[in-house]
């Protein structure tokens, strides 16, 4: 996979045809599984400086397709116990890291569960608490 960091266009080959797309839509909050075709087309042109021939490329409608990104409001992963739910345990919204992640989400969802805490490292910024106290007004950390 190959992604162009300064416009966040981003590729890989499958087989003979090539895998495309971009930053969210500015028109993706939601649910929907639509292909925004403007947006496409505004990707393609994004990428085009990257890559000069996806210009010569053609784009096959009936083999796009759209589906949902695992986000979170804030973009960063969800990790821990619900607090109303307590047996109920986030490993979320990690969006494209998470695959990345896995192996030490992984790991520190063990951690809790075996030892009831996680203390091989700080992850108050990824506790689902933060979207409660980021509303109440108190300064919550993130990770970058």
């Amino acid at each position: 996979m190959t992604i162009d960091l300064s416009s966040g266009v981003y590729l890989r080959s499958e087989g003979d045809r090539l895998l495309f797309g971009g930053p969210p839509s500015p028109r993706s909050a939601g649910y929907s599984t639509q292909v925004d075709w403007a947006w496409m087309e505004e990707v393609l042109r994004r990428g085009v400086p990257r890559f000069p021939w996806l210009a010569e490329l053609p784009l096959d409608r009936a083999a796009s397709w759209a589906g949902t990104y695992e986000m979170s409001p804030d973009s960063q992963g969800i990790l821990g116990p619900h607090p109303d739910v307590p047996a109920w345990f986030n490993a979320c919204g990690f969006s494209g890291h998470g695959f990345m992640q896995a192996p030490e989400i992984g790991r520190l969802v063990a951690e809790e569960v075996v030892t009831g805490q996680i203390s091989s490292v700080d992850v108050t910024p990824l506790r689902i608490q933060r979207f409660s106290q980021a509303a109440q007004g108190t300064a919550v950390g993130m990770v970058v």
